[in-house]
């Protein structure tokens, strides 16, 4: 619903995408609860200031799951 109401780079869509990636997170999906906090972090650099609590979090999550996957980051 969010996708079509608000902008594309909407702070909201950010926390809906953080927020799936936590219940993925939860199921021990780690694949693709990485892949929605990468989503919500794309997101969050575009609409937030750069010392953010969120953008913050979010790139700790994904370094977290990066790690425990065995994922090297870009």
């Amino acid at each position: 619903m969010r996708l079509k109401v608000l902008p594309p780079y909407h702070e909201d869509i950010g926390h809906s995408l953080s927020k799936i990636g936590e219940i993925y997170e939860n199921l021990h999906k780690s694949i693709l609860a990485l892949d929605y906090y990468q989503q919500a972090l794309t997101i969050y650099e575009k609409c937030l200031p750069s010392g953010h609590d969120d953008l913050w979090i979010m790139k700790s999550n994904i370094e977290r799951l990066s790690e425990e996957l065995g994922i090297e980051l870009d």
